[in-house]
């Protein structure tokens, strides 16, 4: 009768460990999905005060006269993108390019130079900002007669 009594006890006991072992890994299932939303929404919220404040875009605009169409002209062309300094090295005349989104406050500039201008070609640099999806609206510009660099350079204001 004993040894009934003891099987019955490992029995109850095997049991009562593997309910142990379930409800626990069930707890730590429930935690792991309750902290992951938790956070996703922090996230989220932290990333759309992000896409609220960085809603400006920069177009960039730059146009050389060379010397002719018989000679390669080498242009660089440095400027500030929302990934940080850039540059582009190309034999074109004419560049521009779009970047964003960019913040509040933050300084963007381009800077050019080609080899082989025109000593009465007018040279220029342009730098357009928008906000969100509206025009693009001029905010800084250079045009330099027969000189192989130009460069302009604008801080975005809150009220662009």
């Amino acid at each position: 009768m004993q040894i009934i009594k003891n099987e019955a006890s490992k029995r109850s006991l095997r049991r009562n460990h593997v309910l142990s072992i379930a409800l626990a890994i069930l707890f730590l299932i429930t935690n792991f999905f309750i902290l992951n939303s938790c956070s996703s929404s922090d996230d989220d919220d932290y990333q759309k005060k992000e896409e609220e404040a960085a809603h400006y875009y920069v177009k960039y605009e730059v146009v050389f006269h060379g010397i002719g169409s018989n000679y390669i002209h080498n242009v660089t062309i440095g400027y500030i993108s929302e990934k940080g300094h850039c540059s582009v090295s190309q034999h074109a005349l004419s560049w521009d390019g779009t970047f964003g989104p960019f913040k509040p406050g933050t300084t963007v500039e381009v800077n050019a130079f080609c080899d082989r201008v025109n000593s009465r070609g007018n040279n220029s640099a342009r730098l357009s900002v928008c906000n969100g999806n509206g025009p693009f609206v001029l905010k800084a510009e250079t045009s330099k007669l027969g000189e192989n660099s130009v460069s302009v350079k604008y801080s975005i204001q809150e009220t662009d």
